[in-house]
This record gives C-alpha cells, sequence and structure tokens, in this order.
C-alpha cells in the first residue's frame, strides 16, 4: 500500500498603500484568478483555490506527494515557490 499525502497553503491577500503606511484584507481575490486566466492556472505547479472568505486563496500541489523520506524536505522548497509565483502575478500594491 503507498501513502499519498499533501498540502495546503491558505494566505490573505492584502493592499499595501505605502505612502500612507497602511495594509488593508483584499475585498476581492476574484480578479486574480480572472487575471491568470485558465490556460496560466493548468501551467502552474499548484492549484490556486478560492476561499471562504473574499481575502484568502489556497495553494496546494497540483501532484501529492508520496510517503518517501525526501518529500519531507520538499514541502518547505514547493511552498516558498508557490508564494514566489503567486507574489510575481498579483498586481502591483497586493500581497
Amino acid at each position: 500500500m503507498q501513502l499519498f499525502w499533501g498540502d495546503e497553503f491558505e494566505g490573505n491577500v492584502i493592499n499595501l498603500y505605502d505612502d500612507q503606511k497602511l495594509a488593508l484584507l483584499s475585498p476581492n481575490t476574484s480578479g486574480l484568478f480572472q487575471s491568470l486566466g485558465e490556460e496560466q492556472q493548468k501551467k502552474l505547479p499548484f492549484v490556486i483555490l478560492p476561499e471562504f472568505v473574499a481575502w484568502m486563496i489556497e495553494l496546494t500541489p497540483n501532484k501529492p506527494y508520496q510517503c518517501m523520506c525526501f518529500n519531507f524536505d520538499q514541502v518547505s522548497i514547493n511552498m516558498r515557490k508557490r508564494i514566489q509565483t503567486l507574489q510575481s502575478y498579483l498586481p502591483h500594491g497586493l500581497s
């Protein structure tokens, strides 16, 4: 029997207003999904899903991990890559 497992990363999308030194939760992340488009999302090494509240998103790997020791090291590396990739698609002022 082979064990498959995964992780999920839930994040808040925040509007940053540097000039006012202000950070507010983004009221709607649906624009992010629209800006990526369905084809672009298929090319990503992870899945972006909306969460229950409008300012949150969930990032999960495309493929489950397998029950092997080296996969434990890959989790933090994979999470870091997901954050960096997502930040490269966020419009200016969102973090």
